[in-house]
């Protein structure tokens, strides 16, 4: 599983893959971390223009793009802040959330160095919380945060890549 994670890193753009094999690499990259967080598939849409669904107790994951060819031309990751459960230690589900975020740059910006993925996740979680959004750039992918508390209480992630196809 590994050897096959490894070939397709190195493939021209990172983002030359279906939202289908999102999961799977998410789910290996966090274990190679050593972070118990997994998600689980949800379905996938059988359209032409796949939209793919992972969750976890804490974080959903919406990822879109095509299967022929494959390309994922979006990934969101959204947590609810507010959300009311005293099963949750504090600031579980935020760290649930960046954590999706910094192993999704591993998988969809590799060249992404880890102390700049390290700042980049910290900035774009510290604006987010204290104006309500922050965007940024990494190699191969832009980065967008919103966070609304008056709203809905939802931090909201997006993943996109920097040039489309």
């Amino acid at each position: 599983m590994i050897s096959a994670i490894s070939a397709q890193e190195v493939r021209a753009s990172s983002f030359d893959r279906s939202p289908d094999s999102y999961g799977p690499l998410l789910n290996t990259r966090l274990q190679q971390m050593g972070y118990e967080l997994r998600f689980q598939s949800d379905g996938c849409s059988t359209s032409s223009q796949r939209r793919c669904r992972l969750s976890s107790p804490r974080v959903t994951i919406v990822a879109q793009g095509s299967e022929k060819p494959p390309y994922t031309t979006g990934i969101t990751i959204t947590a609810d802040l507010l959300r009311n459960s005293t099963a949750d230690p504090p600031g579980a589900v935020m760290g649930d959330a960046l954590n999706t975020l910094a192993v999704t740059m591993m998988v969809f910006d590799p060249e992404l160095q880890p102390d700049e993925r390290k700042i980049l996740v910290s900035s774009l979680a510290d604006a987010a919380l204290s104006v309500g959004h922050s965007e940024a750039k990494g190699v191969k992918a832009r980065y967008s945060v919103v966070f609304d508390q008056s709203a809905n209480g939802l931090l909201v992630i997006r993943v996109e890549p920097r040039r489309e196809p």
